[in-house]
């Protein structure tokens, strides 16, 4: 019997390749698109993917995922500012919506296999399914994936990891798919452009006003509210003391920003929680990434069953609460946790 796998399509070119490419392996394609309504600026996801389905002869499912993106999503998006943090809604909307919601759906519909399309691999290795970095080094997402349970790891399958974006477009072009000519968005997808004060202010949550001092506590001048700032970040608040700031720590509880110069930014050591991990153990050492545009960087990992702790072998730049710190051994995702704290 042929095996039905529910991709879960945006009708943009990486959902819509991948379509292509599990038909051509002989999958059963159906097709599912996340209905987030008007939270998510512009998106025209539902009618783009409609097309494709129908293009391509795919049973399409439209979810109401309005709900679950406000109240997981987003609400929690503003509440990580509230407190002076920086999150990654998209590690977490992967974790509880597209492998979590979406896994649900999959099974309900009677599909062997959830497919997407992001840019990094599921293989086997060593009797075990692990996710690894895709070959697309400008592309490679396995830092988003690293909160996925690793019960579920076998029953998903990712077609683009094997591939490049130059050598995705083509295929798109030669099955005529329209996303090929429209160009790639890098923002969140519920800012879409909008400035992040501006969404802010959308859900009510204006910033309020408070001290910013130096390494020492000296009081230099105001800030206009900390959910508008984040670690490692160019200040940009008008004070003149002869060198540029830069933030280097932020106080909810004092509602104060603390700047110093960009040396000030650097720390050494990560402390992180909520630690998701594929294996029985992390290693001693590794690489690890503190966000997803960063590199790869050679580590020490010590794990205590509850507090991850990463030492890197030369200090980096703004290592922010919120984000999430991801520990690689080669090319194999071993886990990773949300950053609470950084050291010198």
């Amino acid at each position: 019997m042929t095996k039905k796998v529910l991709l879960a399509m945006s009708g943009g070119v990486d959902s819509s390749t991948a379509a292509v490419l599990l038909q051509k392996q002989g999958f059963q394609v159906i097709g599912a698109t996340m209905d987030f309504g008007d939270i998510i600026p512009g998106a025209s996801a539902v009618a783009d993917a409609k097309r494709v389905a129908e293009q391509f002869g795919i049973e399409h499912h439209t979810l109401d995922c309005k709900r679950l993106m406000r109240e997981e999503i987003i609400f929690d998006f503003l509440d990580q500012y509230k407190q002076g943090r920086t999150p990654n809604p998209c590690i977490r909307c992967n974790r509880l919506i597209k492998f979590g919601y979406l896994f649900e759906k999959a099974k309900e519909l009677g599909c062997t296999y959830l497919a997407t399309g992001h840019y990094a691999r599921i293989e086997g290795r060593d009797g075990q399914h692990v996710i690894i970095r895709g070959d697309d080094d400008k592309k490679d997402q396995s830092y988003f994936l690293y909160r996925i349970p690793k019960e579920i790891l076998s029953y998903i399958m990712l077609p683009l990891g094997m591939m490049t974006k130059d050598e995705v477009y083509p295929i798109a072009r030669e099955h005529r798919i329209p996303a090929a000519e429209k160009p790639q968005s890098q923002d969140v997808c519920f800012l879409k452009g909008i400035p992040k004060k501006e969404f802010l202010s959308k859900y009510n949550v204006e910033g309020i006003p408070g001290e910013v001092v130096d390494m020492n506590g000296v009081v230099l001048g105001e800030h206009p509210g900390i959910v508008h700032f984040t670690r490692g970040q160019r200040a940009g608040l008008r004070i003149a003391v002869g060198y540029p700031l830069y933030i280097v720590d932020i106080d909810a509880v004092l509602n104060r920003i603390i700047v110093g110069k960009k040396e000030d930014t650097l720390a050494s050591t990560v402390i992180a929680k909520d630690v998701n991990l594929f294996f029985s153990s992390f290693p001693a050492r590794g690489e690890a990434k503190i966000r997803y545009g960063a590199h790869a960087m050679p580590c020490a990992i010590v794990y205590d069953g509850e507090t991850l702790t990463v030492t890197f072998d030369e200090p980096c730049s703004a290592i922010t609460p919120g984000q999430s710190v991801v520990v690689y051994d080669g090319d194999v995702v071993v886990g990773g946790g949300i950053i609470e704290e950084s050291r010198v």
